[in-house]
Formats: structure tokens, C-alpha cells, sequence
């Protein structure tokens, strides 16, 4: 009866799902099933709607509906550095570049110490041919995580598409 709780364990068998610790239909079918208890047990609870959204983006590529989830965890959390960059990300698998730019800036501003939403930042920047935008983005990450090795081979690789130069990624590898 703790919605708050299935919630949370709705996350983390997402977790799990998305990021192949375990891939299985049946830890998605789980991720679902805590998000629903969760709804079900306190409609209105912010991170009851985060969790289903997250179940229908990593359980089922269900982008649409993730995002319309967020939208109403976003009402009660609108100062949530994580939910904003979830809302960026589900836009980045739908292609919606300017809305991707938009909320991982938003999350950026909300929680300005997390290294790995400027990390994200520059990815899409890099994607979208922002190449000085994205070693900005780059070079704020590292500043703040500087053992943030994702990140500075990222960088690399900017100037490698941007310039053609191989120097800094030489460097870093």
C-alpha cells in the first residue's frame, strides 16, 4: 500500500530492463505492474505518473505516452531536474532536436552541479551540428566531474566531426 515505494521499485526494475542488466520481457511486465500498483494506489502521485512513463519509454518504446505521463508529473514537479531531462531525452528518440536542446537546458539550470546533464547536452549538440556549443557543454561537465571520461572522448570526437582535428581525442584515449 505505499505508493511512493512502488514507485520507486517501478524505476528500478527499469533500470535493470533498459540498461540490459536484466532484458527479460518479464522484468518490463514487472516495471509495468509497480507502475499500475502505483497509480492505482495514489492516482495523483507525481512519481507514480514518472514511473509509468518511464515503463511505457523503456518497456515499450511507447514515446507518446511516456511523454503524457511527464506532462503530469511535470504539473506537481516542475522544478525536477531528473523529470525535465527524462521529458529531453524521450524527445531525442522521437527526433524533436529543439525540444531535446530545451529541456536538458531546464534540467541544466534546475540542478547546475550534474556533470552528466552537460554531458548530454553536448551529445545533442554535437548531433545537431552546435559543435562550439557542444565543447562548451563538454568543457562545463568536465569541470565539474573532471574523471568524467564519457565525456572528454566526446569532446574528441567533436573535433574530429567539426574540424577534422584528432588531437584531442588522441589525447584522451
Amino acid at each position: 500500500g505505499f505508493a511512493l515505494a512502488r514507485a520507486a521499485l517501478s524505476v528500478v526494475h527499469g533500470w535493470m530492463y533498459w540498461y540490459r542488466y536484466d532484458p527479460s520481457p518479464a522484468r518490463a511486465a514487472r516495471q509495468r505492474e509497480e507502475a499500475e500498483a502505483a497509480l492505482r494506489i495514489a492516482p495523483d502521485l507525481p512519481q507514480a505518473h514518472v514511473a509509468m512513463g518511464l515503463a511505457h519509454y523503456w518497456g515499450r518504446r511507447d514515446y507518446r505516452r511516456a511523454l503524457d505521463e511527464f506532462a503530469i508529473a511535470l504539473k506537481e514537479l516542475p522544478n525536477h531536474a531528473r523529470l525535465s531531462a527524462l521529458v529531453g531525452y524521450v524527445h531525442r528518440r522521437l527526433g524533436n532536436w529543439n525540444e531535446v536542446v530545451a529541456s536538458l537546458e531546464e534540467a541544466s539550470q534546475l540542478d547546475p552541479r550534474d556533470a552528466n546533464l552537460f554531458d548530454q547536452l553536448a551529445e545533442t549538440y554535437s548531433v545537431m551540428h552546435r559543435y562550439a556549443e557542444a565543447v562548451r557543454a563538454s568543457d562545463r561537465a568536465l569541470s565539474l566531474a573532471p574523471d568524467l571520461h564519457g565525456a572528454a572522448i566526446s569532446k574528441g570526437w567533436v573535433y574530429v566531426r567539426w574540424q577534422g582535428q584528432l588531437d584531442t581525442l588522441r589525447a584522451v584515449l
